[in-house]
């Protein structure tokens, strides 16, 4: 089957189901007159909320990470203005960069480009960039307003908007002030599991920012089993390293994504796994290892695979191949102990929304 690239509308012959203007015709891109909508309102500020593709942990056929982005550099194909996308963590900005590098038949760091710490693939050509939202802050400090990117920047799209950090909130912030002095401006925020109702108010009551508007769509939903513990345990080394040598040895094909809150547990229960299971390739996952020790997660194996993790594959990182899923229901923590003055990092039951967005990218189906 042949697509259209959005960049320069020539035809590229693809494997059917694997590009952007294919699964246009899936469901979650069925509603293509609310896309149009979205894409349409110049000079407005506006929000969207995804549900059921709200991930990228698998890059399911109609997964906005990857589609928006493509849609809103092909709506500016005449203006030649510049699209920013932006993550929270470096991996899946880079990730996700890649992956539309392919699906565009473009070469990377020129059309399709990233910034990320200080690994930067991008130059004056740039129509689609991948950044990290701390990268985004660093250029908003010498130029609030975006003044660097009048005439070059067109949208901005902040995704996992749900996780409001601290870089999150002061880019949306930012951003609220930088469309009423630039009208022009488009932003899209994007999550599975934010309060639409919330940003609408935030953007429209305080700013007078003109045609605030909340879009959801719908994406593909999965049959998924759901089973709970009886009761709740911090022995995760003890609990879940027997669960994963009987999925290893009695279930069907397919990679296992474990979650854990720590980074000593993640080390422990792969130097276990990897000591009693040498069919089973283990693999950890989290921010402190180095970009090359992360993709390791990512690569595709002969061997099953098991990658145990913190939060950062929760969402916006390509795994593909994963079926089984185990979830803590914990995650790190910040707090103040008041008597010793000083901060404290501790295990705590995840919010309410992160929850969701687990359950949500079990629906996605990981096959």
């Amino acid at each position: 089957m042949t697509h259209l690239n959005a960049l320069y509308a020539y035809s590229l012959t693809k494997i059917q189901g694997k590009g952007p203007m294919d699964r246009w015709c899936h469901q979650a891109f069925l509603n293509q007159r609310v896309l149009e909508e979205v894409l349409g309102l110049r000079g407005q500020l506006f929000e969207r909320v995804e549900t059921l593709v709200g991930t990228s942990t698998e890059m399911a056929f109609g997964d906005p990470d990857y589609d928006i982005p493509q849609y809103a550099v092909a709506d500016e194909l005449q203006s030649s203005l510049r699209v920013v996308y932006t993550q929270p963590r470096t991996l899946a900005a880079t990730d996700i960069a890649e992956q539309v590098v392919n699906e565009m038949d473009v070469k990377p760091g020129q059309e399709v480009g990233s910034r990320v710490c200080h690994d930067h693939r991008w130059d004056e050509s740039t129509r689609l960039e991948y950044v990290t939202e701390g990268t985004l802050l660093s250029t908003a400090q010498v130029d609030k307003y975006f003044s660097e990117y009048i005439g070059v920047l067109a949208c901005v799209i902040i995704d996992e908007a749900h996780e409001q950090n601290v870089n999150t909130d002061l880019l949306i912030a930012l951003l609220k002030t930088a469309a009423v002095k630039r009208p022009e401006l488009k932003v899209i925020i994007m999550s599975a599991t934010i309060n639409s109702e919330k940003f609408v108010s935030y953007f429209s009551k305080t700013s007078g920012v003109r045609g605030v508007t909340a879009f959801e769509i719908e994406g593909r939903n999965y049959p998924v089993q759901v089973l709970h513990m009886e009761k709740c345990t911090f022995d995760y080394v003890g609990t879940t390293t027997p669960l994963i040598r009987h999925i290893h040895k009695n279930k069907g094909p397919g990679d296992i994504l474990l979650f854990v809150p720590s980074i000593a547990v993640i080390e422990a229960i792969c130097s276990m796994l990897r000591g009693d299971l040498q069919t089973l390739r283990t693999v950890p996952l989290y921010s402190a290892l180095s970009w090359k020790e992360q993709r390791q997660a990512l690569a595709s194996s002969s061997q099953r695979k098991c990658v145990v993790s913190t939060n950062i594959a929760e969402a916006s990182v390509t795994i593909p191949g994963i079926v089984y899923v185990i979830d803590s229901g914990l995650e790190m923590q910040a707090g103040w102990n008041p008597r010793a003055g000083m901060e404290t990092l501790t295990p705590g039951i995840l919010r309410e929304d992160l929850s969701k967005q687990l359950l949500l990218l079990k629906n996605m189906g990981f096959h």
